[in-house]
């Protein structure tokens, strides 16, 4: 994971998986940053395929270090 998605993914305020690709595809679709606006297309790419739990983990994770 790029350190762009991460710190998109340290920021994401969501408490469960649907919340976190809403936020993702608001900061793509109103981000001016075109290199931000990428990092979050990808994120939202990767992470869609994953469950609830394994999201929120890495979510955490991100979060906690």
């Amino acid at each position: 994971m790029e350190l762009n998605e991460k710190s998109l993914l340290f920021q994401v305020e969501g408490d469960y998986q649907s919340k976190v690709p809403n936020e993702l595809y608001m900061t793509a679709r109103y981000t001016k940053n075109p290199e931000q606006r990428k990092a979050a297309e990808n994120l939202m790419a990767k992470l869609r395929v994953l469950t609830d739990v394994e999201c929120m983990d890495i979510v955490r994770n991100i979060q906690k270090n």
